[in-house]
């Protein structure tokens, strides 16, 4: 509690403060108290997140808050026992209630519909890098697991169980952009008002890492200028702007409750993230309802 475990560059994970929660309530009452009619709330809540973000060493805000609010969880339970479920990107369900299932565009998404639009020539990263994907239907049965668990026990005591995948399943951006490159070249996107289109498969081309920022920002904007502008400003502008906005993690206390689970338990709530195959689970499950229950295209790709 209270700890990021993030290290600075010279590898010394002392560095950073520990988090005090209260000190913090009080600055942010503090910074309100003393503003002036003219006061913008949400910008300066904006910039004040981010600057205690990072004196404690957290990557941003939604971190930061997260941290806050386990540590009032765990300083407020009292004997009641507690669970806490931290999942990694949740993305469509693998088995049920219908493989493929989403609501909403989730984490990774824009950057598959924008890979399959043509709008993503490049990506700022190491492909060797492990990204953390769980299919919705295995947060959902760990919950239950990890519930029925410490009901059953009664222990007051907090129980954390991040639901991840990159240690016991990993996937890597190279194996994740040379699925979606299989897929789209085969799978075209179809027509729809919402998304500049890409004219045919020969559009689609093999993702290229960037390490620097730099490098990336100008080779994307010139590579999106090239397909999507044609020499046209306006579309030229269309494109950048939508194109614009838009770890590892430890689960042995998941795969321990994994085995503590009976035969039974773990048919019916399985949460075993071994078993997922990923380029089945992306080309198969996860794009194809991502197109039907998200962008709402035809049932017949054309």
């Amino acid at each position: 509690m209270g700890e990021n475990r993030r290290k600075d560059d010279t590898c010394n994970t002392s560095r950073f403060p520990l988090l005090d929660i209260t000190d913090e309530v009080n600055l942010s009452a503090s910074r309100k108290q003393k503003a002036s009619s003219n006061y913008d709330l949400t910008r300066d809540m904006k910039m004040l997140g981010m600057e205690r973000a990072n004196f404690y060493g957290w990557y941003n805000t939604y971190q930061l808050t997260k941290a806050m609010a386990e540590m009032v969880i765990n300083e407020t339970r009292g004997d009641i026992p507690v669970v806490i479920i931290r999942p990694t990107v949740i993305e469509s369900c693998c088995k049920e209630p219908i493989p493929g299932w989403i609501q909403g565009n989730r984490m990774f998404d824009p950057i598959i519909v924008s890979y399959g639009n043509g709008q993503l020539p490049a990506f700022l990263g190491k492909p060797d890098s492990p990204m953390d994907v769980i299919p919705l239907d295995i947060v959902v049965n760990g919950t239950i697991a990890a519930i029925a668990k410490h009901g059953y026990m009664q222990k007051a005591e907090l129980n954390v169980y991040q639901i991840a995948s990159s240690v016991t399943n990993p996937l890597h951006y190279s194996e994740f952009f040379e699925y979606l490159y299989e897929y789209f070249r085969s799978e075209p996107l179809v027509e729809s008002e919402n998304l500049i289109r890409v004219n045919n498969y020969d559009d689609i081309e093999k993702i290229k890492y960037f390490d620097n920022f730099n490098d990336f920002s100008k080779y994307t904007r010139e590579e999106i200028s090239r397909r999507v502008g044609g020499g046209n400003a306006v579309a030229t502008k269309k494109a950048q702007t939508q194109c614009r906005a838009k770890i590892i993690f430890h689960a042995g206390n998941t795969q321990k409750l994994l085995y503590e689970m009976s035969k039974e338990e773990q048919i019916n709530f399985d949460l075993d993230v071994t078993k997922i195959e990923w380029r089945k689970y992306f080309q198969e499950v996860h794009i194809p309802g991502l197109r039907k229950h998200v962008l709402n295209e035809r049932s017949i790709y054309v």
